[in-house]
């Protein structure tokens, strides 16, 4: 009876899983004290000896004897160490206790990066500017036109701070997020109200279908989910956010739908304000609009002059790619946590003459046709970095456009010159080259899918390249004349 929120009896008065079991048909529902063992043998021995199906319902506080974590949600985590060491005392285990002591027991990334500043939670800036955008409206419009709905997880997307401004318009609804969501695409169904909706990024799933329905009935729902992708993950695995693009689940034609992951604080904010509220100066809002952002803090990204990226007077365009770092010898395309490493990574190249520019792009779902012209024009090869994938991914010899990956995808690979479609065929099955270990070539985690030119005659792994042809070179025909001879033996494998 405990969650992050607080305990669900006191919210949730008329849920009662006996009863639930009951309704089902149960004939035999047994509650009991789930530390007591005699009550426990009791309940358990009744179920084996019963004719029939039956349950035991187990009641008992969260973390039982462990001062300070016991009756709180301190304990669905591990516990910390104020709490644990001198409950480990007490049971005798000096050396555990000792142990965490130590100042080596918490890890810290060990490199210093460069362009940035002081480190801020993006997830409580998004909670915190939800109150500020309510703020500016009368009690009547917010009462009228939002409906926020919460997952139990308020504490943690800092939804918790609405609840606390303005409890008229939360509602504590528990742990069913597919529920929870519908309810709030069901308020959002006017044009001109809207639900609010809050999760982890993991539970995102869960909600494929609820979304496609909000989608077809047009439905404005702003969502936030934290924990998005996998870095500083204490939750462990299962609470990796890596699906996000799964919101984007509707046809090009429906109805509006946006995917925001900001970079740093201070555009989160600044997405927030500009993507929240129905209407505004100038713009609106309308449709299905999902914020993430990392359970870790993010650090607040600098220009070149050491000023704050996106202080006073930046604008947050929906829809439009970020130029962080101009370059000339190509761009790295990336987004949310991973953009301050990839701004690591562009600095110290260019320091070693490698004009390398970065791009951030903080509408996952939405093409920038104008950057994207910007990108081709630069050079040759592309590399796109995203740290929803587990794992480093990079390019080297681009002259000879050899590819190495150990985890992720690179998901654009771009070529200046224009090459005949026989050519083009030979490159691409010989960019195919994938996950060399231990001398052996291994197409592991790859989705194959049929590529658009039949007379290839399979297969063409387009979630890991894709490309774009310009105008031709000598220097390229001879390139793909290297290459071809590798498709030969590709071509092979692949067929048998």
């Amino acid at each position: 009876d405990i969650t992050i929120t607080v305990h669900p009896s006191s919210y949730l008065k008329g849920f009662s899983l006996e009863k639930t079991l009951e309704g089902h048909g149960m004939p035999t529902v047994l509650v009991v004290n789930g530390e007591h063992v005699e009550e426990l043998y009791e309940a358990c021995r009744a179920t084996v000896v019963v004719d029939g199906p039956s349950a035991v319902v187990c009641k008992r506080s969260m973390a039982p004897g462990i001062t300070g974590v016991e009756g709180t949600s301190q304990g669905h985590d591990a516990v910390a160490p104020q709490s644990a060491i001198p409950y480990l005392e007490s049971r005798g285990h000096m050396q555990a206790a000792a142990y965490l002591k130590l100042e080596t027991v918490k890890t810290s990334d060990p490199r210093q990066y460069v362009g940035i500043g002081a480190k801020d939670a993006m997830r409580k800036v998004v909670g915190q500017t939800v109150v500020d955008v309510l703020s500016t409206m009368t009690p009547q419009e917010r009462k009228e036109s939002v409906m926020v709905i919460d997952s139990d997880l308020g504490g943690s997307t800092n939804f918790n701070k609405i609840q606390a401004a303005y409890p008229e318009i939360y509602v504590q609804s528990g742990v069913m997020e597919r529920g929870n969501f519908a309810a709030a695409a069901g308020f959002g169904m006017h044009p001109d109200k809207q639900g609010v909706f809050s999760t982890f990024a993991a539970f995102l799933e869960m909600c494929c279908s609820e979304i496609t329905m909000a989608r077809l009935n047009r439905s404005n729902v702003f969502s936030h989910f934290s924990h998005s992708g996998v870095d500083d993950m204490a939750d462990n695995t299962c609470h990796f956010g890596i699906n996000n693009m799964f919101a984007d689940n509707g046809l090009e034609d429906g109805y509006e739908t946006k995917l925001y992951f900001p970079c740093d604080p201070l555009q989160a904010a600044k997405v927030v304000t500009r993507t929240f509220p129905l209407k505004g100066a100038g713009f609106e809002n309308k449709g299905l609009r999902f914020v993430f952002t990392t359970r870790s803090k993010t650090p607040i990204l600098l220009k070149e002059d050491g000023s704050e990226l996106y202080g006073d007077g930046y604008e947050f365009v929906p829809g439009k790619d970020e130029v962080l770092r101009e370059g000339t010898d190509g761009y790295i395309v990336s987004f949310g946590d991973a953009v301050y490493r990839c701004l690591d990574a562009v600095e110290s190249l260019k320091k070693e003459g490698i004009n390398v520019g970065l791009i951030n792009k903080p509408t996952l779902n939405v093409t920038d046709p104008e950057i994207m012209e910007k990108i081709v024009s630069s050079s040759g090869v592309r590399l796109t970095r995203q740290e929803d994938w587990v794992g480093l991914s990079e390019a080297h010899d681009a002259n000879d456009c050899k590819i190495r990956s150990s985890g992720t995808c690179l998901s654009i690979l771009s070529f200046r010159n224009s090459i005949s479609h026989a050519q083009w065929r030979r490159l691409t099955m010989s960019l195919c080259r994938l996950y060399r270990t231990n001398g052996r070539w291994q197409l592991s985690a790859i989705r194959q899918t049929r590529f658009d030119c039949q007379s290839i005659g399979f297969g063409m792994w387009n979630a890991v390249f894709r490309y774009r042809v310009g105008r031709s070179t000598p220097g390229m025909q001879s390139r793909v004349g290297r290459l071809s001879r590798f498709a030969t033996s590709l071509c092979r494998r692949v067929r048998t």
